[in-house]
Parts: structure tokens; C-alpha cells; sequence
């Protein structure tokens, strides 16, 4: 089984604090360059203020035992900054389905990735996701998919005595229902 490149998006949050996006990939570099168009294009969804930072390298795993096998690219961050204007709420967002078709475990492997927060205007009167802003950020994400056929993966990490794998993303939506983050200090 190939080997994974992990590619990370740092996030800082006025007054909320870090986080960070986590994403897997056959080819990092590649994968890496359709994310930052991708964060590019939903800037505009995410309040003024937040900056995120995508590393142009990192590790690379053995998808089966999560064992670091190297490093790929440099150390170097690209920084980015929204542009959302408007109120928000902090920890309050949207999530992304990461869609594989693959069956592991007994379970279908997905994956999840966070966008948060996200400004008010992207809620509608009913508090759900705005069909636009759905749209925009289907649009900005299955880009990657397409860009780079093959390329993003969806981990299953190894947990004893499983072994761990991967499956290509072969499809990404997102989920009308905002999404709420919270810290363990909450």
C-alpha cells in the first residue's frame, strides 16, 4: 500500500484560539496546491480577522501502522486572509462530508473537515446553511477532488490489532445543518 502525505491549515481565531484542517494525499504537492485555490475561493465566507496558514510540506505516513516515514516539501506556510465581512459567532460553522464509496470495519469510510466560523450572512432564516454558500464551498472543495483524480484520501487510522488504510474522496458535500465547535473548557 502507497504511503500518505499529510498537508495541515492552521487556523487563528480572534479570540477562539487555533485549530487546524488535516488532510491526506497520495501526491501532497499537488493536492496542496488545488487546497489553497480552494481556501481562496471561500475566503469571502470567513470573518475578517481569522488567518489561516497552509504548510507547503510535512509528513509522510504509512497508512497501515500511522508509522512517519518522511517529509516531503519545505517548512514554508502560506498565509491567507478572509475577507467575510459581518457578524459572527465564535465556534459556529459549517462542515464538509468527505465521500469514499469504501466499506471498512463494517462501517463506510468518510471523512469530515471543519470550517469555522463562518459569517452570519451564510445562515439562512431558519439557521441552516444558505444554498448558495453550500454550493460555493461544494464547488471550491470537489475542485480538488477533480483537479487531482485520485490524489485525496480519506485515513482510517490503525487502531490494535486493525490495521489502518485509505480510500480515495471521490465525492465532498456539505452539511445544511451548521456545525459547533467546542473546547473542552466549554
Amino acid at each position: 500500500m502507497a504511503n500518505i502525505s499529510k498537508i495541515t491549515v492552521d487556523w487563528q481565531v480572534p479570540s477562539g484560539g487555533s485549530g487546524s484542517n488535516t488532510f491526506y494525499a497520495l501526491d501532497g504537492p499537488g493536492v496542496e496546491s488545488g487546497l489553497e485555490t480552494a481556501y481562496n475561493s471561500i475566503k469571502s465566507y470567513v470573518p475578517v480577522g481569522v488567518t489561516w496558514g497552509l504548510h507547503r510540506g510535512g509528513e509522510i505516513l504509512d497508512p497501515l501502522n500511522g508509522t512517519l516515514v518522511g517529509d516531503w516539501g519545505t517548512s514554508v506556510v502560506a498565509g491567507s486572509s478572509p475577507t467575510g465581512t459581518g457578524v459572527w459567532a465564535n465556534g459556529v460553522g459549517l462542515s464538509l462530508r468527505w465521500e469514499t464509496g469504501t466499506i471498512m470495519d463494517g462501517h463506510r469510510l468518510r471523512g469530515r473537515t471543519y470550517i469555522v466560523p463562518i459569517v452570519s450572512s451564510a445562515f439562512g432564516p431558519d439557521g441552516n446553511i444558505l444554498a448558495s454558500v453550500e454550493t460555493a464551498f461544494n464547488t471550491a472543495f470537489q475542485q480538488v477532488i477533480t483537479s487531482h483524480p485520485g490524489q485525496l484520501v480519506v485515513w482510517h487510522r490503525p487502531k490494535d490489532p486493525r490495521a489502518g488504510g485509505f480510500s480515495v474522496a471521490t465525492t465532498v458535500a456539505v452539511r445544511p445543518k451548521p456545525a459547533i465547535l467546542r473546547t473542552r473548557r466549554d
